[in-house]
């Protein structure tokens, strides 16, 4: 019987330090308290857990989680403006990679082009005209190693990214003057099509129209490639993106 007992009271150790050997825990555990927001209304002493009294130079993730923000540093030594000349708004701003390697951060400044060379803003000579006014506002896409930008007020434009080349218009030449699209509010490059939407066609409006290239170019269209996705809407097309 003793050592029945005995092996019993041994069992029963083993067993507690099996579970006092796990680590300790903490409750509610790390990453489960979300940052709530700001409040600078109530006293510092009442201050719900997860908000914060004051708040600056953070960013917020998906998580509500925060992280530092560093600030920001100088892109180019010198400014866009030409000494002499009125201050020109920015209206537009755009990075590109070309399949040669080459990459470009291009810049459009009241009625001027601009990409990064180095660390220094160069000026690209244009062959399309383009309106200043900082509501002429540019989007662009890159289709087929070209730079393609629109800015609802102009011709859409085209550059090739080679220094020697100038900014010229997209070519409509093969549509019949009462398609050939004069402005484009929006432009997006998808399946190796070239696709305009809202455009002004013949000093017509086709606020829900899409207009697209021939498959594999960005200078040969058909009149017959356009589709109207909702002529008597009363909506207009504002925006594309590109998915996957």
């Amino acid at each position: 019987m003793r050592w029945h007992v005995l092996s019993l009271l041994l069992s029963l150790l083993v067993l507690v330090g099996v579970v006092h050997a796990d680590e300790w825990e903490t409750y509610p555990q790390q990453g489960v308290q979300t940052f709530l927001g700001l409040d600078d209304t109530s006293a510092p002493t009442q201050v719900q857990d997860g908000r914060a009294q004051d708040l600056q130079n953070v960013l917020l993730d998906v998580s509500k989680g925060l992280q530092k923000r560093f600030g920001t540093s100088l892109v180019g030594t010198n400014t866009l403006d030409i000494a002499g000349e009125d201050w020109c708004s920015v209206t537009g701003l755009y990075y590109a990679k070309f399949s040669s390697g080459t990459e470009r951060i291009v810049a459009t400044c009241g009625n001027r082009f601009y990409y990064l060379n180095g660390t220094s803003w160069t000026r690209q000579g244009m062959s399309a005209a383009v309106t200043a006014g900082q509501n002429n506002q540019f989007v662009f896409t890159t289709a087929l190693d070209n730079i393609i930008a629109t800015n609802n007020v102009n011709a859409p434009i085209q550059w090739t990214g080679a220094t020697a080349s100038n900014v010229t218009t997209v070519d409509f030449s093969s549509l019949t003057a009462s398609s050939r699209p004069t402005t484009a509010k929006t432009v997006a490059f998808f399946k190796n099509y070239l696709i305009f939407g809202n455009t002004t066609e013949n000093s017509v409006t086709r606020s829900t129209r899409l207009r697209w290239s021939n498959v594999g170019t960005i200078n040969t269209w058909t009149d017959a490639d356009f589709v109207d996705i909702g002529a008597l809407a009363g909506q207009e097309i504002n925006a594309m993106a590109e998915l996957y």
